[in-house]
């Protein structure tokens, strides 16, 4: 249980102090999904997603949870090879539709709440990417750190088993 929600599987990501909690509907493809990833400054930004052509951050369909002064956001970002290049990240619709999202943020903890589908040909063996940064600025993440524990942030797991 995570928050006020029951899911099928939870899992200890190992990088970053992450973990996942999630249920998948195969009749409907409907994935629920409670990330929990740990910020580096109240400041900052958590994200999670799915890159569904392999592994790395660039192509990946994230969400990104981060407090403004409107209070707490999630938003979709799709990961170009721009990112790498430094080019700041515009929101946009991601590769899943999603049915629901939000977010809770308690101090340097952040809780990724979201309902994708998946597309009825997508393999259900998922490449997980996750990963946090210090900054946002104008709804914008700002690039996260280098060091190589903020680049061991992807896994694959399959939802369905």
């Amino acid at each position: 249980m995570v928050g006020n929600a029951h899911y099928a599987r939870c899992r200890d990501l190992g990088a970053q102090g992450a973990s996942i909690a999630y249920t998948y509907q195969r009749r409907t493809g409907r994935l629920d999904v409670a990330f929990t990833g740990h910020g580096t400054s109240p400041s900052g930004w958590v994200g999670w997603g799915i890159n569904p052509s392999g592994w790395g951050m660039v192509g990946s369909s994230v969400l990104v949870a981060f407090q403004a002064h409107n209070g707490t956001n999630v938003l979709p970002f799709k990961l170009s090879p721009a990112v790498q290049a430094g080019m700041r990240l515009h929101t946009t619709a991601i590769d899943f539709p999603i049915i629901a999202k939000r977010a809770i943020i308690q101090g340097s903890s952040f809780t990724i709440f979201a309902s994708l589908l998946l597309r009825p040909s997508q393999s259900t063996a998922l490449n997980f990417v996750w990963n946090r940064g210090s900054a946002v600025s104008g709804f914008s993440p700002l690039p996260h750190s280098l060091l190589p524990q903020d680049l061991r942030g992807f896994t694959s797991i399959d939802v369905a088993e």
